[in-house]
């Protein structure tokens, strides 16, 4: 009997580890593994590959690494291949070529899926995401309202709300945002989805200048998915900004073992070259460009808008920079991707380009304050002197701590 009681008593304490062990791992990792090992065992079944492709997905969203976008992509193509009506397969595959910049075959997708289901607010939503980074306000406008009609929830409202932001509305870019977090916190989504929104708040607030409510909602999300690398790499950036380089320079290399991202390096080799640490900074930057190139090598023509940025600040190679912004240019017609190439053609020295082409950036509404110091910076070479004092007074107003540190987006 004796023996029997300490094998139940061992049994038991095997039990309780794994279960200890299952609460502590990210729950998007339990997912991937369950959907990997399913996939395989039926050659007919199209759901495992397709709820595959939704966990890379959200992987891609939690980390940041580029790679699981790539395998996304496999999974969800062969999905269709099995079914090819299958409606969320098509969704997911959209969702991929957006976040790709492939914004025609992801259109192409939307519309194939409407035609089957004209009430799908997911695809309605994604032609919103397309029209806007192709410069397109009215179309992205319409298509958000119709998605947020069909399916008010949190998707509906974090776009509404990214999209107000963009037009300069900032207090609507708040209420919208909450409303995504309440939607999401009161639904019981995932801890990557509620700290996705915690962040996005947190960052609105950085924007603006209110540190301390940026800070709580940035400690709020790390709170809701302590597996995550973005709320690490926000706070650092706020601690930067706050001149706690120490705590900043741990928080990145924290998010640098989650998931080490060419972002990730980059941000902190420019926080190291900010404080005047060049012997830190160098190999830092040259990483991330390195990796940079790699992900473009692979595909991942997302990181066109990051090399023109990298190669018009952190490393001053101004050719380089003004053809990666022309390749991004050519993608996207967005306000942040004619403000890259603004930028890299005032770091060529071609300034009546650059005021032209922040003009168009401008026009849009978007409040910024590094939108409007790059616009200052430019008008003044372009020798439109009160032009420039504006924008500087603009910078200044809408975030005085705007000539601190901030990341590279």
């Amino acid at each position: 009997m004796k023996i029997i009681a300490v094998n139940a008593f061992v049994f038991l304490c095997i039990v309780c580890a794994t279960a200890s062990a299952l609460e502590t791992r990210n729950p998007v990792d339990v997912e991937l593994e369950f959907w990997e090992k399913r996939q395989d065992k039926d050659p007919a079944d199209h759901l495992a590959p397709e709820r595959l492709g939704e966990s890379y997905l959200q992987k891609a969203r939690e980390c940041g690494n580029l790679i699981y976008l790539l395998k996304a992509e496999k999974a969800l193509k062969k999905s269709l291949a099995i079914k090819p009506t299958h409606a969320p397969a098509m969704n997911w595959l959209a969702y991929v070529c957006f976040m790709q910049n492939r914004f025609k075959e992801a259109i192409t997708l939307c519309e194939r899926t409407i035609k089957l289901l004209p009430d799908d607010s997911f695809s309605f939503g994604i032609l919103g995401d397309c029209y806007l980074e192709m410069g397109d306000s009215e179309k992205a406008e319409s298509n958000y309202l119709k998605a947020m009609e069909l399916a008010p929830g949190m998707a509906a409202y974090a776009r509404w709300a990214h999209f107000q932001f963009l037009k300069g509305d900032i207090p609507g870019a708040v209420e919208f945002y909450n409303q995504a977090l309440s939607d999401a916190q009161h639904k019981e989504r995932g801890p990557g989805d509620i700290a996705w929104c915690q962040v996005q708040l947190g960052y609105l607030y950085f924007r603006i200048g209110k540190m301390e409510k940026a800070e709580q909602y940035y400690l709020e999300a790390i709170k809701s998915h302590p597996a995550g690398n973005a709320p690490l790499e926000y706070l650092a950036e706020l601690r930067a900004a706050q001149e706690k380089f120490d705590e900043a320079a741990r928080l990145y290399e924290k998010a640098l073992a989650l998931s080490p991202r060419p972002e990730t390096y980059q941000a902190l080799g420019d926080m190291y070259a900010f404080t005047g640490d060049a012997a830190k900074a160098e190999p830092l930057i040259l990483k991330a460009g390195d990796l940079y190139l790699v992900a473009v090598n692979e595909g991942n023509v997302h990181y066109y808008h990051h090399l023109a940025g990298l190669y018009s600040d952190s490393r001053k190679m101004p050719e380089d920079a003004l053809r990666w912004a022309k390749r991004d240019c050519e993608l996207r017609k967005g306000v942040y991707a004619l403000d890259s190439l603004a930028w890299a053609q005032y770091a060529k020295g071609d300034y009546a380009d650059a005021a032209a082409t922040m003009k168009k950036a401008l026009a849009f509404g978007t409040r910024d304050s590094h939108l409007y110091f790059h616009a200052s910076m430019i008008y003044f070479r372009a020798e439109q002197v009160p032009l420039s004092r504006e924008m500087t007074n603009k910078a200044k107003d809408f975030n005085p701590y705007y000539t601190k540190f901030h990341a590279h987006r």
